[in-house]
């Protein structure tokens, strides 16, 4: 099943699926909270294909959103579920 969200990215607008079945294999759910590597809090948004021109371009990659209401791509190494408020 699609659910669709539209969310912000550096570059303008994308649109990610959030459904469980397409975010699952990638170990996340929508909303989850997480730790990324850089020790940054961000909130799993969806699953969209990396943009072109990125070493992950055309794959599917997890998008999650950091605390500065931007949404980013994560194609490589370790989220960490972290669980912080809403």
């Amino acid at each position: 099943m699609n659910i669709i969200l539209e969310v912000r990215t550096l570059t303008g607008r994308l649109r990610v699926n959030k459904s469980n079945e397409v975010c699952a294999p990638f170990g996340f759910l929508h909303g989850d909270k997480v730790i990324t590597p850089f020790g940054q809090k961000a909130t799993i948004m969806g699953v969209a294909p990396a943009p072109q021109g990125s070493r992950f371009a055309g794959q599917n990659v997890l998008w999650y959103q950091k605390e500065d209401g931007f949404t980013y791509y994560f194609g490589a190494g370790n989220l960490k579920e972290l669980g912080f408020g809403a």
